[in-house]
């Protein structure tokens, strides 16, 4: 199976004149987006004016949006190549009109709140509850203390249908208040328990109004069919999942529904190819 190349393009995090390029990823209460041309996944601005002005305030001139692996929500990140990071990072989180959380990115393209975590074992290091102050409980005390340590207070599974002992039923995802790369850090060394963790990279979505308008999908979230109305012909239909994989590729409505029908409960990203040789693509939730 090929992978989406639209959804992990990574790039060496690098200087440019004396600065550092960092991503930082901005999740906020309302629906924001960035406006892009045709084939673009990075825009200039946002929908948003208050935001926009923080980031001519900061010299930011490059940003993009995700959807959120965890709460669904669409995260805008922005990409900062200045000395002023401190300084962007206040602005922000004093935007609390708006603002929910700021989260400095490990790496460019990758969120800055979660990971996945894969256990080697399917019965330990499972969550079992919360303690008094919300942080997540397992049936690990190393992983417990890992997680009190981290201020962990989300720890479910990424494929929480499957059956089985293969890798899926061991994915978890994880969400901190706190530096993702340190825990990340821990985690690795706690390999008694753990085969491997990873950074999740952003999926890139369209946003151009007039793509959106043009096409219409529902149910969204769904269980069995997903309708899709749109004024052009659609020629291609690819499914992918949260990491990239391409996990469907057909071209008739018909294969598409049995072959969706087939997927475990989650969030995928469909991409459509039309007949003017257009694409776009847009998150679905099967449940």
């Amino acid at each position: 199976m090929k992978k989406i190349h639209f959804t992990f393009i990574f790039v060496l995090i690098g200087f440019i004149g004396f600065c550092q390029v960092t991503h930082v990823q901005i999740d906020t209460n309302n629906y924001i987006y960035v406006p892009v041309n045709w084939g673009e996944y990075y825009g200039t601005q946002t929908s948003d004016a208050g935001l926009n002005t923080i980031f001519q305030n900061n010299q930011i001139t490059q940003c993009y949006q995700g959807s959120h692996p965890v709460n669904q929500s669409n995260s805008i990140f922005a990409v900062c190549q200045n000395n002023n990071l401190s300084n962007f990072i206040s602005e922000l989180n004093n935007y609390t009109s708006l603002v929910t959380k700021v989260s400095i990115c490990p790496q460019p393209e990758t969120f800055g709140d979660v990971m996945s975590i894969t256990l080697l074992n399917e019965t330990i290091g499972i969550p079992t509850g919360f303690d008094s102050n919300g942080i997540v409980t397992t049936n690990d005390g190393g992983l417990n203390t890992i997680f009190q340590n981290f201020n962990v207070k989300y720890y479910s599974r990424a494929f929480p249908s499957y059956i089985g002992t293969e890798s899926p039923v061991r994915v978890y995802y994880t969400k901190c208040n706190c530096d993702i790369s340190l825990l990340k850090n821990q985690l690795d060394l706690y390999n008694s328990i753990i085969e491997r963790n990873s950074y999740i990279g952003v999926a890139f979505l369209s946003t151009n109004e007039f793509e959106i308008s043009k096409t219409n999908i529902y149910p969204n979230p769904f269980s069995t069919q997903l309708n899709i109305d749109s004024k052009d012909s659609i020629t291609n239909y690819s499914v992918f999942d949260v990491m990239g994989k391409e996990l469907s590729n057909c071209h008739s409505k018909v294969e598409f529904d049995h072959q969706t029908s087939q997927l475990l409960n989650g969030i995928y990203f469909l991409q459509l190819q039309f007949e003017n040789g257009k694409t776009s693509t847009y998150k679905i939730i099967k449940e």
